[in-house]
């Protein structure tokens, strides 16, 4: 019954972050993290430290989210789980990358990854981690590294069915193929990208313009980004989602101080 109920947590979590009810979820994380460390669920612990670690990285809490991490990768070396590894390992990178910006611990863990990318089974497990990766090395401005791990897995990424994986594969695709001058495949992602945007829950929304916007800078176009960004602001400011405009301003100066 508690597993089921630590599940349920998890999954809600999930859900209020998707909906940008952020202090909802780290109330929900913690008690799934406190329940975990009474009966001793090592797994659900672990991921409930990753989890509201991911949250306080996007809001800008990094010492907070330093400290979670911290524990999460000595219980992952003792676990020695791949896809848990991978899965502490891929926020790892997205801290050094967004929040304690490391260049060179960013790089090492994304070595880290590669070595541990061909022994991960779970097929959603894969996905998630190259895309989160290459977004980790597009926000470094490590174009000409993304390249290849999005090349190398491209047949499983075209035939993820996912949302949100298909909206960042299609975005990074996008910002790939013109760097590289790719004219058809820059192309066919735009249409795949207007295809995508048809019939989308709100919440859908919010992540299809956050990541338009991301295109939109690393293409050049930082006006048409900073309007995309202001957008969404002023939503969550209707709404009252103070955590919301804390991480969109935090996503703004990494956006211009990468493109």
């Amino acid at each position: 019954m508690i597993y089921l109920l630590l599940t349920a947590i998890h999954n809600y979590s999930d859900t209020l972050r998707y909906l940008r009810r952020y202090e909802e979820a780290i109330k929900g994380l913690e008690n799934a993290i406190k329940i975990a460390r009474q009966i001793g669920d090592d797994i659900s612990l672990l991921l409930g430290l990753c989890n509201l670690a991911s949250i306080y990285i996007e809001i800008g809490e990094f010492e907070k989210a330093e400290k979670l991490l911290t524990e999460a990768e000595q219980m992952s070396k003792s676990l020695q789980i791949e896809a848990l590894d991978i899965y502490v390992k891929k926020i790892l990178m997205a801290f050094y990358s967004k929040g304690d910006r490391d260049e060179g611990t960013a790089l090492r863990i994304f070595e880290e990854i590669k070595e541990l990318l061909p022994k991960i089974d779970s097929r959603a497990t894969l996905i998630d981690a190259v895309l989160e990766s290459a977004e980790s090395l597009l926000l470094l401005g490590k174009i000409d590294l993304a390249k290849p791990l999005i090349e190398k897995f491209e047949n499983i990424l075209e035939e993820s069915k996912a949302f949100d994986f298909r909206l960042k594969y299609y975005i990074i695709k996008a910002i790939l193929s013109h760097k590289f001058q790719d004219k058809q495949a820059y192309i066919e992602s735009l249409k795949k990208l207007g295809l995508l945007r048809k019939d989308l829950r709100e919440d859908e929304k919010t992540r299809y313009i956050e990541y338009l916007a991301i295109l939109l800078g690393a293409i050049g176009k930082k006006e048409g980004m900073k309007k995309m960004i202001s957008r969404l602001m002023e939503n969550a400011q209707k709404e009252m989602f103070n955590l919301e405009i804390v991480r969109l301003t935090l996503l703004k100066g990494n956006l211009e101080r990468t493109f």
